[in-house]
């Protein structure tokens, strides 16, 4: 299980040693299932490439490796956490109708894609004197315009 947080700015590394960037976002599809990575390369103007979970050959703790010929003509369309259709920010609500503060980070594994935890945040003032919530969910999300619908309660 790994955090995007943590994930974040690691270095990618093909297989044949060539860095090619650094982790940049999650790429997640409508069923919230992570289906990959967006992968920001540095150049003069900032461009960023999507590397599909299968062409990960393994995350490591300093550095993530990939197949030679990841991100090479593979579109994506989706949501991500933080950059093209973001989900970080949006409320996150229970399907019970109860609001669990604000969608702050995931927590997904790494070999299934599957998301198994939401971090939410109730604000500046009470992430530093309580902390953030995680909540576990093994039931996919509903990705609303206004919210992230959650299964709080496993049913």
């Amino acid at each position: 299980m790994r955090a995007l947080s943590l994930l974040k700015a690691v270095s990618v590394f093909t297989e044949n040693g060539t860095k090619l960037g650094q982790v940049h976002d999650l790429a997640i599809n409508a069923n919230g299932t992570v289906i990959g990575l967006i992968i920001c390369r540095p150049a003069l103007f900032r461009s960023s490439i999507f590397v599909p979970l299968e062409d990960i050959l393994c995350f490591g703790r300093d550095e993530v490796m990939i197949a030679e010929k990841a991100g090479r003509g593979n579109k994506f369309t989706g949501y991500t956490l933080y950059s093209h259709e973001p989900i970080a920010g949006k409320i996150l609500l229970s399907n019970s109708g109860e609001e669990l503060g604000l969608l702050h980070d995931v927590y997904f594994d790494e070999k299934q894609g599957t998301i198994v935890a939401y971090e939410a945040s109730d604000g500046f003032f009470a992430d530093i004197s309580v902390g953030t919530k995680v909540i576990q969910t093994s039931c996919p999300p509903i990705f609303g315009k206004d919210a992230v619908v959650i299964s709080v309660y496993d049913q």
